[in-house]
């Protein structure tokens, strides 16, 4: 009786061995061919489907930062422009110019050297540290851009796994309005404030309904 070994073609030429016969050859060979298809057919769907999955989620973050920058009063055309749109989402969450140009720079630098192959290992070590970096003010970010529409705590740090989706929900609800940079509201300081005039909110600063109420000089009744 015959000993059947599959050993692999790639490192032996298994005719040499002597104990398998060309039709069993063939039929390892073809079994091997048909493995190997299937594995890259799945591996083909499974890529395409994630493609499509990023494709989505690219496109509905694009319609939600569109329609969240109009609510902070910046043009939503800018959400489709690279790099500028990371300008402006640090701008509206933060007011800070030394984030946003810092958040510009480590993306375009970022995009740039994940473009370039290299096996240098400074090369290599240089374009970890900015990816650590990008995804430490990312995180930052996000959370001060959900933060600057009034949103709780939990929303915000759901923003940094889920940005495409929170994003979404802000901009689709109807009671999500831009408060300002880190959730500090614009006119805090006029309003809310003790700005010298008595002490009181400048909006609260006079009591018109004793004036309607008690005025009786014919003008107002």
């Amino acid at each position: 009786a015959k000993r059947q070994k599959i050993l692999s073609f790639a490192i032996y030429d298994i005719t040499t061995l002597g104990k398998v016969n060309t039709n069993q050859i063939k039929k390892i060979k073809k079994r091997w061919l048909f493995i190997m298809e299937e594995v890259l057919a799945g591996v083909a769907v499974f890529a395409g489907i994630l493609l499509i999955v990023v494709l989505v989620l690219a496109v509905l973050t694009i319609i939600a930062n569109w329609k969240l920058f109009e609510k902070a009063g910046e043009p939503g055309w800018s959400a489709i422009i690279p790099f500028y749109n990371s300008y402006q989402m640090a701008k509206i969450g933060t007011g800070d110019e030394k984030i946003c140009w810092t958040f510009v720079a480590l993306s375009i630098v970022d995009f740039v050297l994940g473009n370039i192959k290299s096996d240098n290992g400074a090369f290599k070590a240089i374009a970890l540290l900015v990816s650590l970096a990008l995804l430490v003010i990312s995180c930052y970010v996000y959370y001060k851009y959900t933060q600057s529409f009034g949103q709780s705590t939990g929303m915000c740090i759901l923003a940094i796994f889920f940005a495409p989706i929170i994003f979404l929900i802000m901009a689709l609800s109807s009671s999500t309005e831009y408060v300002g940079p880190n959730g500090v509201p614009r006119f805090k300081s006029f309003n809310n404030q003790n700005n010298g005039y008595g002490g009181n909110d400048y909006n609260n600063s006079y009591d018109y309904s004793s004036y309607h109420n008690n005025n009786n000089d014919g003008f107002l009744k």
